[in-house]
């Protein structure tokens, strides 16, 4: 049995998610827009984060995350240093990026795994008790640094003290719309505003053209009202995205279509014991990229739906009968009378 293995698909991600690193630390360090360079189209949002080779600093995030999380999974089966330098190079990136949305993406990530991969949970647990103390520790002691000022803005436009303190005022739909970019947010309130849409979404896609009706009031989103274009874009979370095309039961299909996947990958590491830990390389990594997905996918990246080829491919192997034994036992037998 041999063809492209999961670990040979994830070097190449890899290697796609280190030129971002590059992009990104020369941006960092030369203070150049290398993006508006190439593109000219410039960043008019908060100072002192870096994007790379990115259209926006929340792409630049969310690379970041996966490309570092696949690089750990791959270090704990291989024991590299290497990789678990370039994993926290990866998160270091991510620091500097200054994207709530990524943040959001790594907590998936990281729960996701502590879920579904037991051979690292517990050196999981430890890498995410020491990042959120690292990531506290930044916002209070470093306070004059520029990324840490930028954290502190970017956090407070996501939630501030006076969204706190309304919170015991507002309805469920309410609170969970504080935490919503624009795109997910009227996404939302387009389905929670009926009990039908609930059910069965509104279709493939055409969220958008009920989506401009919903745009709130909000000195947040004044922006949006200022262009007068409306709504112009898909959610960029994989789950709104996945309830506006077919509704709960669109869900319930990509859940068990996940869940089927993982099954795969587990089932195929039994089957090909020399290539065991590609497989659950694979398994990991496409854990990683599901859980990601469900809350923040970037219109311009196929990063999703490579690994659902991926996901199918271990389901079609792995539903393959096992090639019988037994001819060559018997060979082995007659040929030692």
């Amino acid at each position: 049995m041999r063809g492209t293995l999961p670990h040979e698909i994830i070097r190449l991600l890899l290697i796609g998610t280190s030129a971002a690193v590059v992009g990104a630390l020369a941006e960092a360090v030369t203070n150049l827009q290398i993006y508006e360079i190439l593109t000219g189209y410039p960043i008019n949002e908060i100072g002192g984060r870096v994007r790379g080779f990115n259209l926006e600093p929340r792409w630049l995030g969310l690379t970041m995350v996966q490309g570092g999380f696949m690089a750990f999974l791959w270090s704990r089966i291989r024991r590299s240093r290497f990789l678990t330098a370039l994993a926290a190079i990866h998160f270091a990136v991510l620091v500097l990026a200054v994207s709530a949305s990524a943040l959001f993406a790594a907590a998936a990530a990281w729960l996701f795994l502590v879920l579904f991969e037991r051979r690292v949970r517990r050196p999981l647990l430890g890498f995410g008790a020491l990042a959120a103390a690292a990531m506290v520790l930044l916002l209070i002691f470093g306070r004059d640094l520029t990324v840490a000022v930028s954290w502190i803005t970017n956090l407070n436009e996501r939630f501030s003290l006076r969204q706190a303190v309304d919170l015991a005022t507002q309805t469920p739909v309410e609170i969970v719309a504080q935490f919503l970019d624009i795109f997910d947010l009227t996404a939302f309130l387009v389905l929670a505003s009926s009990p039908l849409a609930v059910l069965i979404g509104v279709g493939p896609g055409l969220v958008m053209l009920p989506g401009s009706a919903f745009i709130p009031s909000d000195p947040r989103w004044a922006w949006v009202v200022e262009t007068n274009e409306g709504i112009t874009s898909l959610p960029t979370m994989g789950i709104l995205v996945e309830w506006a095309n077919g509704g709960i039961l669109m869900v319930l299909l990509w859940l068990a279509f996940a869940i089927a996947c993982w099954r795969a990958f587990s089932d195929m590491a039994d089957r090909d014991p020399e290539h065991a830990d590609s497989w659950l390389l694979g398994r990991g990594a496409f854990v990683v990229i599901a859980g990601t997905y469900l809350v923040q996918t970037s219109p311009i990246s196929a990063i999703w739906p490579v690994f659902m080829g991926m996901g199918i491919g271990a389901a079609a192997l792995a539903l393959q009968p096992a090639p019988a034994a037994a001819p060559v036992a018997r060979l082995a037998f007659q040929g030692g009378e």
